[in-house]
């Protein structure tokens, strides 16, 4: 991740409330997303987060 974005992906993390977290993204066969109760930054160089208890949709 070039620098000049880490502190908009420290920004936007800083802000996500405690809770469900729905993670929405494009794949060939079209949009998916998943659900889960565990997302946390383990690092902003390289851009790392952590999941856990997801469930596919």
């Amino acid at each position: 991740m070039d620098l000049k974005y880490a502190g908009l992906f420290r920004e936007v993390l800083r802000r996500l409330p405690i809770g469900v977290t729905f993670l929405s993204y494009l794949t060939d066969s079209g949009p998916s997303g998943v659900t889960g109760n565990l997302f946390t930054s383990v690092s902003l160089i390289p851009p790392l987060v952590q999941k856990g208890g997801f469930r596919s949709e």
